[in-house]
């Protein structure tokens, strides 16, 4: 395993990540819910939206993975990509940091 996934100085605010792990999953349940139902009409949104909710949940997953120094998926560079991508937008504030 590598362990240098994500830079050293990359501060991630752990608890927005498991709130917005959470969050998907709540809207994953939700659809799900909605498509396990009688369709009484075309359902393609709800399955697109799912496989949208399934596909950022995976990335996210593949974030905290690492954040361990761990693999997600086979395919290193797309963990690598996804890492360097979502690790922005989930760094600690300055001053919190601070």
């Amino acid at each position: 395993m590598n362990s240098n996934i994500l830079p050293a100085s990359t501060d991630i605010d752990l608890p927005r990540l498991r709130a917005a792990r959470s969050a998907l999953d709540l809207q994953i349940l939700a659809l799900k819910r909605v498509l396990r139902v009688r369709w009484e009409h075309p359902m393609h949104d709800e399955q697109r939206a799912l496989l949208r909710c399934k596909h950022a949940a995976t990335e996210l997953c593949i974030l905290r993975a690492g954040l361990r120094g761990r693999w997600h998926l086979a395919d290193h560079d797309r963990c690598v990509e996804v890492c360097a991508r979502l690790a922005p937008g989930f760094q600690r504030a300055a001053e919190a940091a601070a």
